[in-house]
């Protein structure tokens, strides 16, 4: 049956209409058809579904199919529309530094049951560490079921830090007077890094990162941190370390030493001037580490970090009471502070050590003096020995010591006394001589006459590479020898220990003396030991 919009279009025989039914939907309405649903036919519909607050339009039913909105539809017979609206919900990223959240919708806007699938992505320079808010753990990408509104976070951490003395550098360049302690850290679980000096990229033949480095010279330093499972990387920017050379100037004692400029850093290549004061009857004698020579005053040029050692010595003097001789050793015109000596009372015939006098208060025979004050004068005191007693002195002839025991300078005639040898680290004992003879030791002397004994040991010197003013520098592999005074060294060097060759000699003017082998810095390895010339 035709049915007609208005009586005056069935009267005139006009087109006849068509009636469009809207079903109200749940959650939402449709708008858009005229008050009372009729529509020439021909003639077209346009409908907008508005969905209510929280839910989304999902597509029409009916005479439509689709999410076209507004819809336009053709009125071409009697229609029915429809439109289902679904729940959404709202996914929000929540504050973020050094980093950001990709994959989320651009309104933010999800239908329920739906999945946002979101990757983390740190900044340079930076690692993803975490996810927080709706999601936890380090899965990324990361998947998140859209039941509710929700607001999800990631946290992220420098994937390699290198810190400067404990602090983060405020820039790509620190500057450290002497040195610059240099650690790294990585926000990697069981991370592992690696690392160069030399500003050349670093990767997995680097050096390995195991604790904290002491950089006592300019550098640049990189490093790159991998996760546990070396499937992510992350690389540190490079960090300039700039050195500025320190010179320290020490002296055992006996006087002070100045330096110019007073600041102690210098400007790499700047030359630094030391004088050595002596005090009050005491002089200089010598330097040792970073500068040598015996003039008080001289210049060293600051390319590194550098130790001197200002060297002073006093005359020592001796005197006697009574009848008898003093045995000194070593004997030099001047000691260094510090220096022992041994000192040996021998009396003439009839007396003995009673006691040491001056600088000194002891009977002990052997003395053992420390030069610590300037100009002292060591005295023996001899004494008769009276009737029916001898006397015994006791020498130390190289590397040892001696005493007697029971302890004393005179006995009763007859007397038991036991003198035993007691050789320095790295000497020996080599036997008695004097009024005893061999090699026993302990040794039993039977005091019936005045004696004389001498334990004689070894004279090896003293060869060491340990720390400042020696050890490995720039020029080479400084060596301290001490010795006897006066005396001449050669110093032999050995890559096997077998073959060996001189790499120098040396006079020991002050018994201690140093040697810089030039060669050891092109030698993957050398051994060195100090033998004495014409003994």
């Amino acid at each position: 049956m035709v049915k007609w919009c208005n009586a005056r279009s069935q009267k005139e025989g006009l087109t006849p209409c068509y009636e469009l039914t809207s079903v109200t939907p749940a959650n939402g309405t449709i708008s858009g058809a005229v008050a009372d649903g009729k529509y020439l036919t021909g003639t077209t519909a346009t409908l907008s579904a508005i969905p209510a607050a929280g839910y989304a339009f999902t597509g029409w039913t009916g005479a439509a199919i689709g999410t076209v909105n507004p819809l336009s539809l053709l009125m071409n017979g009697d229609k029915t529309i429809g439109a289902n609206f679904t729940r959404q919900y709202t996914l929000t990223i929540g504050a973020l530094n050094n980093g950001s959240i990709s994959g989320i919708a651009v309104d933010g806007k999800y239908l329920t049951g739906t999945t946002a699938t979101l990757i983390a992505v740190p900044a340079e320079g930076y690692a993803f560490t975490g996810w927080t808010g709706a999601a936890s753990g380090t899965a990324n990408p990361v998947s998140l079921l859209m039941d509710a509104d929700k607001t999800i976070g990631a946290t992220y951490g420098s994937g390699i830090e290198v810190l400067a003395d404990g602090q983060v550098p405020a820039g790509s360049e620190v500057v450290g007077r002497g040195t610059l302690t240099v650690t790294m850290q990585t926000t990697f679980a069981s991370g592992t890094i690696l690392y160069t000096l030399d500003g050349s990229a670093p990767s997995l033949g680097s050096k390995l990162y195991t604790g904290a480095l002491t950089v006592n010279r300019s550098c640049t330093v990189r490093a790159v941190a991998y996760s546990s499972d070396f499937s992510s990387q992350m690389q540190s920017p490079p960090l300039a370390v700039v050195i500025v050379p320190t010179l320290t100037a020490t002296t055992a004692g006996g006087g002070s030493v100045s330096v110019q400029p007073p600041d102690g850093s210098y400007a790499s290549g700047s030359m630094a001037t030391l004088t050595a004061t002596p005090v009050a009857g005491w002089t200089f004698l010598q330097w040792l580490g970073d500068a040598s020579g015996t003039d008080p005053v001289t210049s060293v040029q600051m390319s590194r970090n550098k130790c001197v050692q200002a060297v002073f010595g006093t005359a020592v003097n001796t005197t006697t009471v009574g009848s008898g001789t003093i045995r000194q050793d070593p004997v030099a015109a001047f000691y260094p502070y510090g220096t022992r000596i041994r000192f040996s009372g021998l009396p003439a015939s009839g007396n003995y050590l009673a006691f040491w006098g001056n600088a000194v208060t002891s009977t002990d025979n052997p003395l053992d003096f420390p030069v610590t004050t300037p100009n002292p004068t060591v005295t023996a005191v001899f004494q008769p020995l009276g009737i029916g007693r001898f006397a015994l002195a006791l020498v130390a002839e190289g590397g040892g010591k001696v005493a007697a025991t029971p302890a004393a300078n005179r006995y009763n005639s007859g007397a038991s006394v036991r003198v035993t040898a007691q050789p320095d680290v790295g000497q020996d004992f080599v036997g008695w001589s004097g009024d005893a003879a061999g090699s026993i030791n302990p040794l039993t002397v039977a005091m019936n006459q005045n004696k004389t004994i001498t334990a004689v040991f070894t004279k090896r010197p003293g060869l060491r590479v340990d720390t400042s003013p020696e050890g490995l520098v720039e020029e080479g592999c400084r060596l301290t020898l001490t010795g006897e005074f006066g005396k001449q060294y050669e110093i032999l060097g050995s890559a096997d220990l077998v073959n060996w060759i001189q790499a120098g000699t040396l006079t020991n003017v002050y018994g201690t003396s140093q040697f810089t082998d030039g060669e050891a810095t092109n030698l993957p390895r050398r051994f060195y030991r100090a033998a004495m010339l014409n003994p």
